[in-house]
């Protein structure tokens, strides 16, 4: 049975309680529950009836007793004050707001309390999670590797900075709040930021800018500004993020440097280099443009195709190498047709590398002209012909004759044996001569350079010509050929090794005799400017017109018949382009005779 309070309900119990969210309850000084509002039925799930007696800790947390020993209404009992007390019931996972408030009887002894318990778990998670925020931006804010700074738009001063401020400036965080923001630019550009800061709080929103900062020391370092306005409780603050850039600009010095050194390899090299992104050309040097004929803006045009450079047998291939180096792929140097804008085509090796260009896969192409060593290639095959020919035929020659001459020497034919022994050996002199010319011509091809540094002298003329003729004599005399010699005296002398000069001017006269049969044969000498004229004048077969821009080619020959290696004129031109001179023939055509003029420095 409830023992009866002494509490007047009346007196302490208003009917309002039954309409409010808080817990409300009457207890006496056992803690016994006198009266409880409607809240605290429906949040215990009983009647008011069945909690009448009941201790509230048991009623409302079903616990034992007290849940801490700072109990607010043990401690209201011993004050006989207004206690209150935030209270986590961990089971229930809810805070609380205890308030209690004493009860006194007439004679002011007392006699129970009232208490309002208001659920408070909602702020508290909103505490807790700002408290966490707060504690987040404090430590971003702090440990930011950028400088931030926060300014006071209308005193403009530093309200506040991080630890990275600090540092960009060389201060202490101390030496830099409350200052002025000037302290952080050069005196000379304060007016000019000034400027800036007014324009963009006109305009009422945030701005990127570059700008200069001066440390404590003096030193001037670049920066970024990421700068935007906020309003913190009733002050309107301007806050920036310094982002020094000092690196980065070295960087893009350094890399303008890099591009510049570049460009200007580039720009010099005698090889083709472009730089080709997405399918289009960003950079080709102006070997690209002397070689395939278009000019920088037709490259650098949206509208030009780069496959149009590539002969469409080569199309698949280039393709191919472009898709490998766009998966990350190496790919090895290859050869294709160029195809330039005049519709010539170019035999060619392209190089090609992927870089990072802006940020974005690009590759780097070097394209060297191998037509000439495609033409050497194909030389070297017809050398190899050539050299087949012209040995075997003389060594089958000689070989017949030889076996010959074996049959004559057992019968004693002295006629037989002197007839084979001219053949043989005028055959192994011809194939000694073939091969020597060969040598001669991959010699001076290979080996210019040494040759350049051979001694240069004054050499006679009149002496080699001389010289020579004594050794064509039997040739000459053979044929009935005359011979002209006019050599001026003041074109008597040239500059050029006395070796060099034999073997050019036997070339000359050996091939004027082989392609004359009867007539005469010229030679003169006469100076022009620095130059001395010699000209090789015969009454051949002549050149027609269509070959006259081929006599000079290495293994050149006007018809297979013809005997030699077709090298000797093409050692002529070698020779004299050792020494910077000129050559060239001249002929009307067919038996019209020849005329080879070699320009070379006077002696």
């Amino acid at each position: 049975m409830v023992k009866k309070s002494k509490i007047d309900l009346n007196k302490y119990w208003s009917p309002a309680f039954n309409t409010m969210s808080e817990f409300v309850y009457l207890l006496d000084k056992g803690f016994n529950i006198i009266k409880v509002n409607k809240a605290v039925a429906d949040f215990t799930k009983k009647d008011e009836s069945s909690l009448i007696g009941t201790k509230c800790y048991k009623a409302l947390y079903d616990v034992n007793k007290p849940l801490t020993k700072d109990c607010p209404y043990k401690r209201m009992l011993k004050s006989e004050k207004f206690e209150t007390l935030e209270l986590f019931i961990p089971h229930r996972k809810k805070w609380l707001n205890i308030r209690t408030n004493p009860i006194f009887d007439e004679k002011n002894n007392l006699i129970g309390g009232v208490t309002f318990s208001e659920d408070i778990t909602d702020r508290k998670n909103t505490e807790k999670l700002l408290l966490k925020s707060e504690e987040e931006f404090r430590v971003t804010f702090e440990n930011a590797k950028d400088a931030i700074f926060w300014a006071d738009i209308e005193a403009m001063c530093i309200v506040k900075c991080n630890k990275a401020a600090g540092k960009l400036v060389e201060r202490d965080v101390k030496e830099i709040v409350g200052k002025s923001h000037t302290i952080l630019f050069p005196p000379e550009k304060i007016e000019i930021y000034n400027n800036m800061f007014r324009t963009h709080l006109k305009k009422g929103g945030g701005f990127d800018e570059p700008a200069e900062v001066i440390t404590k020391s003096g030193k001037l370092k670049p920066i970024l500004i990421t700068s935007s306005l906020t309003t913190i409780g009733e002050q309107k603050i301007m806050w920036g993020i310094f982002h020094d850039i000092s690196e980065r600009k070295k960087t893009e010095s350094a890399l303008k440097e890099s591009e510049e050194k570049f460009r200007t390899l580039a720009e010099e090299s005698p090889n083709m280099i472009f730089i080709n992104k997405k399918g289009k050309v960003i950079y080709a040097n102006k070997k690209c443009e002397e070689v395939m004929g278009h000019k920088k803006d037709e490259f650098y045009s949206d509208r030009f195709d780069f496959m149009s450079t590539v002969e469409p047998k080569d199309h698949d291939k280039v393709r191919k190498a472009f898709i490998k180096h766009m998966r990350g792929e190496n790919v090895p140097p290859y050869e294709y047709t160029l195809a330039l804008k005049n519709g010539n085509k170019m035999e060619i090796i392209i190089t090609t590398k992927l870089i990072n260009y802006g940020g974005e896969k690009a590759i780097l192409g070097i394209i060297t002209d191998i037509t000439e060593r495609k033409q050497i290639e194909k030389m070297k095959d017809n050398l190899i012909c050539d050299v087949s020919h012209s040995l075997k035929t003389p060594i089958a020659i000689t070989a017949m004759a030889l076996e010959v001459c074996k049959g004559a020497m057992q019968v004693n034919d002295l006629d037989q044996i002197r007839r084979s022994h001219a053949i043989a050996h005028s055959n192994i002199k011809k194939a000694h001569k073939d091969v020597n010319n060969i040598l001669e011509i991959f010699t001076l091809e290979t080996g210019r350079a040494k040759r350049q540094k051979n001694k240069k002298e004054k050499i006679s003329l009149t002496s080699v010509i001389n010289e020579i003729l004594k050794s064509l004599s039997y040739l000459i005399l053979d044929k009935g050929l005359k011979i002209n010699i006019d050599i001026q005296e003041n074109a008597k002398d040239v500059i050029i090794s006395r070796k060099d000069a034999v073997i050019l001017i036997n070339n000359l006269l050996e091939n004027s005799i082989k392609f004359t049969e009867k007539g005469s044969i010229s030679i003169k000498s006469r100076l022009k400017g620095s130059e001395v004229e010699i000209s090789v004048q015969d009454t051949g077969c002549g050149i027609e017109p269509k070959h006259i821009n081929k006599v000079f080619d290495k293994f050149y020959k006007r018809h297979p018949a013809v005997d030699g290696s077709g090298l000797g004129l093409a050692i002529c031109r070698e020779i004299v382009n050792i020494y910077n001179g000129k050559i060239e023939a001249r002929s009307k055509g067919k038996n019209q005779g020849t005329t080879i003029i070699v320009r070379l420095p006077k002696g």
